[in-house]
């Protein structure tokens, strides 16, 4: 499946809009290998955020462009390795297109520009980042 093929949006809660911050907005914008990335991500113009945090385990959100992570990639390989690059980067393989984005309690492989909002559950992910 490619992009966030999948993805479930649960009404925002008022806990949710407090942690977004930015307004309340809480929107992250993922992209794969040819995205740009920016300060100032917008979906509409295809950039990406060039910098993210996850509210969950306060690592910062590390991207591998045209890569996607390997199938035996599970919680306890991130909670382990993050934040070392070369040791998370044992559990990459190669994907044109794509982009592996990862913290230490939660990761994910994209393809495209994809939006992301505080709470959106992707494969059985709560993913709770937002730009730094």
């Amino acid at each position: 499946a490619s992009g966030l093929a999948g993805v479930r949006r649960p009404a925002p809660s008022p806990e949710d809009e407090a942690d977004a911050g930015f307004g309340g907005s809480g929107m992250t914008v993922l992209g794969g290998e040819r995205a740009r990335l920016a300060p100032k991500a917008s979906l509409a113009m295809g950039v990406a955020s060039d910098a993210l945090r996850c509210l969950h385990c306060d690592f910062k959100v590390q991207r591998w462009p045209g890569r996607a992570w390997a199938e035996g990639a599970d919680y306890m390989f991130f909670r382990n390795t993050a934040p070392d690059r070369p040791k998370m980067a044992r559990m990459l393989v190669t994907r044109p297109g794509s982009a592996a984005y990862a913290c230490q309690c939660s990761w994910i492989s994209v393809e495209g520009v994809r939006q992301l909002r505080i709470g959106d559950t992707v494969d059985g992910k709560s993913l709770k980042w937002l730009a730094a």
